[in-house]
């Protein structure tokens, strides 16, 4: 890849970075507020957030095109796993949890669960699809 085009690519990342942090406790607080009035429906909660991060995809310049549920298969040590991805961005996969249930630390069972479990399923597209793996932000 060209010199320019990696600079290109650096500036676009650096900006939406910039940009996630600017918005993150916003879409944060939004998304809190719709999960209380649709605690435990799964669809309502996921078609109000397409709204918020519709309007952030926007506001930044990242493609949208949400995918509803889609399967994904993965191996293991034990052979071959499969799973739900709820919601999918491009390639940001999203895995929605009821109200309540992760902690606010990440080395908490739950949580490791639910980490696992979206690594999982990026392995199936990474290793089926040829997605890039990414540094996280």
């Amino acid at each position: 890849m060209p010199r320019s085009q990696v600079t290109d690519r650096l500036n676009i990342e650096t900006d939406l970075l910039t940009q996630i942090r600017k918005d993150a406790n916003d879409i944060a607080d939004r998304i809190r507020r719709v999960a209380e009035d649709c605690p435990g429906d799964e669809a309502q909660l996921a078609l109000s957030c397409d709204a918020f991060f519709g309007d952030f995809a926007r506001r930044s310049g990242v493609n949208w095109n949400p995918h509803g549920e889609r399967r994904v298969v993965w191996k293991t040590e034990e052979g071959k796993k499969a799973g739900r991805i709820d919601r999918l961005f491009n390639r940001l996969v999203v895995e929605y949890k009821g109200p309540g249930k992760l902690y606010d630390n990440n080395d908490a069972a739950f949580n490791a669960k639910v980490l696992k479990q979206i690594r999982s399923y990026l392995d199936g597209p990474i290793k089926t699809e040829g997605w890039k793996k990414q540094a996280p932000c």
